[in-house]
């Protein structure tokens, strides 16, 4: 409750009802019952302001201050006790029957008793409460009278047929009618919610027959309820029970049906947990639902994660660096082509997003020796020992296919490559060069997938991949660069086999 409506109101009110009480009006001096609603008004204020406020017993001393003498000023003071409590649609029909009063309402008390109004309407959600009587084939008469309670407060029975207005929070409606087990749910709301459907099912009870009580309750929200074939509710049930014995079914679209039989004593409480899924002993015969379909089993948890490991071949084409027709590094011309074939291995991390998409992160080392090369107008030497590795690490976005068993992928990524150049200048010498650098890698494959169950699958793939080669230099000079065809290119094939988590 907004605190300017404590203390300094309610002493406010205080005054405007003493003022009433100070004007000359022979007509109520002789009647006592203005000096008893005076003083139940005093008490009131008193109760409402202490420290801690007492509103239950305020709001007992201003309905005996209206009880004998009714005003709008009490009348309010009556909602502002009901706001304090969170009993919201109580609150809500006094401030309605204050305005409704008209010219016996001071403008300031009008005003008010608007604001007071608009600030309980911002709190409140409204439930709609249906009660069903499960009348057994014996029961004949006129249908039994249904009390309804929202948080031990009755509801009026004119009010069971619209919005029943309530505070933001957890509350529990109990139905009771006459010859049936009183039924019970606990329902949680915010404020603004609208309508928000509460059905109590209650159960017949044989006259001179005994009565326990059931509670049961299912990980399925929608999970059909029944007790007896008859269905009663979803998710969650108590009510009371005849004792005696009783079988209960939770049923649920994809699931077996979960049953129980249970024997209730008189007096008795018992609370079952019915969790679709898991067994509950031996599973009933089929069908398990209506007619003669068969539920299916449970569906396969998703396994969104996935590690790969694999291996590959690949291709390559180098321009070497010389200059003006002088040697480079590696002894050869400026237009010497050189063709290199090298090994890899690739490992990867990452996790599906829907069925067509996924991120991942690889790492991947390889090595490659010189296959073939070609010279232009320069001779360059007849054979080159000589050693180029490399390690790369990125991320890399793929788009793939939605099937179940192959799946088509196509993938990119960006990172970094770091490249190592080793030569053995002449062949075979212990005379070495060595270079490197660390350059930026874009990659680009498309490939197949087929899965072996429902963890394993395997994945071939076919791959280009591009990166600089400005800052693969000589270590000992490090104006040399072995490299002058700038991107290096590679292409090649890999094989991986993963494990979804």
């Amino acid at each position: 409750m907004s605190p300017r409506f404590r203390g300094s109101s309610l002493l406010l009110y205080f005054v405007f009802f003493l003022a009433a009480l100070l004007v000359p009006r022979p007509a109520w001096a002789a009647d006592d019952s203005l000096a008893r609603a005076k003083v139940h008004f005093e008490n009131g204020v008193h109760l409402y302001d202490q420290k801690p406020p007492d509103y239950e017993a305020a709001l007992a001393e201003f309905r005996a201050a209206e009880k004998e003498h009714a005003s709008p000023g009490i009348k309010k003071n009556i909602a502002l006790c009901l706001k304090a409590l969170r009993r919201y649609g109580e609150a809500i029909d006094e401030l309605d029957a204050m305005l409704a009063a008209g010219d016996a309402v001071k403008p300031e008390t009008r005003e008010q008793g608007k604001k007071i109004l608009a600030e309980i309407q911002a709190l409140i959600a409204t439930l709609r409460i249906k009660v069903v009587l499960h009348r057994s084939a014996d029961q004949t008469g006129d249908v039994p009278k249904v009390e309804v309670a929202v948080d031990g407060q009755v509801v009026p029975p004119e009010k069971l047929g619209g919005p029943v207005r309530t505070g933001p929070g957890d509350h529990v409606v109990i139905a009771h009618a006459t010859g049936y087990g009183d039924a019970t749910k606990k329902v949680s709301v915010v404020a603004g919610n609208k309508d928000v459907l509460v059905q109590l099912d209650l159960v017949p009870i044989a006259e001179g027959a005994g009565l326990g009580s059931l509670h049961v309750h299912s990980n399925i929200d929608k999970a059909q309820i029944s007790i007896d074939g008859v269905a009663l509710a979803n998710g969650s049930w108590e009510g009371g029970l005849p004792s005696g014995h009783h079988h209960i079914e939770v049923a649920s679209e994809g699931y077996p049906t979960w049953s129980k039989d249970i024997d209730v004593a008189n007096g008795e409480r018992v609370d079952l947990e019915a969790t679709l899924g898991e067994s509950n002993g031996p599973p009933p015969p089929p069908p398990y639902g209506a007619g003669n379909a068969t539920a299916p089993p449970p569906k396969e948890a998703a396994r969104p994660w996935y590690l790969m490991g694999g291996v590959g071949f690949y291709t390559a084409t180098y321009t070497m660096a010389g200059g003006n027709g002088a040697p480079g590094p590696l002894g050869d011309k400026f237009d010497t082509e050189r063709g290199f074939n090298g090994l890899l291995l690739n490992a990867r991390g990452g996790r599906d997003f829907g069925k067509f998409f996924s991120l991942e992160a690889f790492l991947e080392v390889g090595g490659a020796k010189p296959a073939s090369w070609k010279t232009g107008s320069v001779p360059a030497q007849t054979s080159v020992d000589a050693t180029i590795a490399y390690g790369a690490i990125g991320p890399e976005f793929r788009v793939h296919s939605p099937g179940k068993v192959v799946r088509v992928i196509l993938g990119t990524g960006f990172g970094l490559e770091g490249v190592s150049v080793t030569v053995n200048d002449p062949p075979g010498s212990s005379q070495t060069k060595k270079g490197g650098g660390v350059e930026g890698l874009w990659l680009l494959e498309g490939g197949g997938q087929f899965r072996l169950g429902s963890r394993m699958f395997i994945e071939s793939d076919l791959f280009f991949d591009v990166s600089g080669d400005g800052s693969i230099k000589d270590n000992t000079d490090s104006s040399k660069r072995y490299f002058v065809s700038s991107p290096l290119t590679r292409a090649g094939l890999r094989l991986f086999f993963g494990l979804t988590l």
